[in-house]
């Protein structure tokens, strides 16, 4: 049985994909503490989904450098995190500086250590919701990108080990996810999704906004109780 490494956020998406990863595999669950605002609940959630699955393996690695270089409203208090309705051209606060192949690197470095073949990472191109897709507003989210990063994998793992990351949620909408979830009978009430600290969410950040539509596309409830 092969061992998967599932980047575990807290919320939807690395949910699913750790429902996914534990149907046939060895789950090994991955958590980044990069100093985020919501890092207490998003750790909550974690935590949460450890208890559930029960993977074979489970780390949480802290990065604090993210956060001394800031640039970004998640870890530096000089940016306020808009709302959807507050987007612009420009990229939103809320893009972390190369952070998703910054993640990816450190699951890759634990994947080799553990024997891993595969990472698995959230993230859907085409929302087909009326806030933007994250294609629109993560540029190192993209099927170049992800290929870009398995070529450099090959050239820097270990001989004989073969070590692949994978995004199965890429080409999906956020309504085929939900179904997903409920097909695979996925603890959705464990996850978070805001991007600001608080006890409850804030309903009104890219993240919040995104899940209230999905849900309501879905026509299924937010299991999420306050």
């Amino acid at each position: 049985m092969s061992t998967v490494v599932v980047l575990t956020s807290g919320g939807i998406d690395s949910c699913v994909l750790a429902s996914m990863a534990a149907q046939n595999n060895q789950l090994a669950l991955l958590h980044i503490d990069y100093r985020q605002q919501a890092r207490q609940q998003e750790r909550k959630a974690f935590d949460q989904m450890v208890r559930h699955y029960q993977p074979k393996h489970s780390l949480v690695v802290e990065m604090d450098y993210l956060k001394q270089i800031g640039g970004c409203g998640l870890v530096d208090p000089r940016y306020a995190i808009e709302n959807p309705t507050d987007f612009s051209n420009q990229l939103p606060r809320t893009y972390l500086p190369f952070g998703f192949p910054a993640f990816w690197s450190i699951a890759a470095g634990w994947a080799q250590t553990i024997n891993a073949q595969t990472i698995y990472f959230g993230g859907s191109e085409d929302y087909n919701l009326k806030v933007p897709a994250y294609g629109k507003i993560e540029p190192s989210l993209d099927h170049e990108v992800v290929q870009s990063f398995n070529y450099m994998l090959q050239k820097v793992a270990p001989l004989g080990q073969k070590i692949a990351l994978e995004l199965p949620l890429l080409n999906m909408s956020r309504m085929e996810i939900l179904y997903l979830a409920r097909q695979l009978q996925t603890p959705l009430e464990l996850t978070w999704s805001c991007y600001r600290a608080g006890p409850n969410p804030c309903k009104e950040c890219y993240r919040c906004v995104a899940r209230q539509q999905s849900f309501k596309a879905a026509n299924m409830p937010d299991p999420f109780k306050e």
